[in-house]
């Protein structure tokens, strides 16, 4: 696979050989090359099958498109050709809401055969955590997609761990894809959320307006969780009490000392990366606020 022009490039070739134990054996090579796009919030797939062996030959065709309305409805449709012995011209489309554990998907279509079908789903997972020992109801299956299992707490020796008796932080919402803002942590700070998408990179980040103190902020970066199906993962997101750091700056005159107003000063960490920026006031004053321990 490579990337061009906006378009994801993308060729799979399949080698199937038998022994013959039941039959004479044979070999058997083909493939299929697809290009797919996202624009305007939809996503676009054309694909060409084909056969290299044991005989060279177009064998199908085929167009699909996706696209999610909001966080909790989503569309997916396509139509194909396939010229394999009878020529088969197909096409389905399905459309599905989300209602949090559950999913409803209504799905209709057609061929050229006169198959015609419409038909109503309803789609839950029934998954074990081996971590907490119980079961939970979850719109996405465990064996596709994976699990985080985060921990909102206040870091009190400013470690970024969690360590016994330190305090869970409730009722906090992450900001990243829309269906995410309807969880919030429990009492003990704790949050579980399901349907991470399979090796895809995902960014849980605190939404700050859910912290109730205003003195309390984020003490660490957004969480990034890349895995794959089938996984849980554990994540400790560390929250800490800020502090202000006050200073002064005067330039020293032969009539003594003179306030060296709007003036920057310029707060950096121990890497040399800047923290935050401030100008010295007019009585040569300077105050950074909500600073994060470390």
């Amino acid at each position: 696979g490579t990337g061009w022009a906006g378009f994801q490039l993308t060729n799979d070739l399949n080698y199937l050989a038998t022994d013959g134990f039941n039959t004479s054996g044979f070999e058997r090579v083909d493939g299929q090359f697809s290009a797919t796009r996202k624009w305007d919030g939809w996503r676009y797939k054309g694909a060409v099958d084909y056969a290299l062996s044991p005989t060279g030959r177009l064998a199908g065709l085929s167009f699909g498109a996706s696209h999610k309305f909001g966080g909790d409805m989503s569309y997916t449709g396509s139509i194909a050709h396939r010229f394999e012995g009878k020529d088969i011209l197909s096409s389905d489309h399905t459309l599905s809401k989300s209602f949090g554990e559950f999913s409803v998907s209504g799905t209709t279509g057609f061929n050229s055969r006169g198959l015609q079908y419409v038909g109503v789903t309803l789609t839950s997972s029934l998954n074990y955590n081996d971590k907490d020992q119980n079961y939970a109801f979850a719109e996405g299956s465990a064996l596709n997609s994976a699990t985080l299992n985060a921990r909102v707490f206040i870091d009190e020796n400013s470690n970024g761990l969690y360590d016994e008796g330190e305090e869970g932080v409730s009722d906090i919402r992450f900001k990243g894809k829309s269906r995410w803002r309807k969880y919030q942590t429990d009492e003990n700070g704790q949050i579980v959320v399901g349907g991470l998408e399979n090796l895809v990179m995902e960014k849980f980040e605190v939404d700050e307006k859910t912290i109730e103190d205003p003195f309390i902020k984020p003490a660490a970066a957004p969480v990034f969780v890349y895995t794959h199906a089938g996984a849980y993962v554990s994540a400790d997101i560390p929250l800490a009490m800020t502090f202000e750091l006050e200073g002064s700056a005067y330039v020293e005159r032969e009539d003594g000392l003179s306030p060296l107003n709007k003036v920057r000063v310029v707060l950096e960490d121990e890497g040399g990366n800047t923290v935050d920026i401030v100008r010295v006031e007019y009585d040569g004053v300077y105050l950074f606020t909500g600073l994060v321990p470390g």
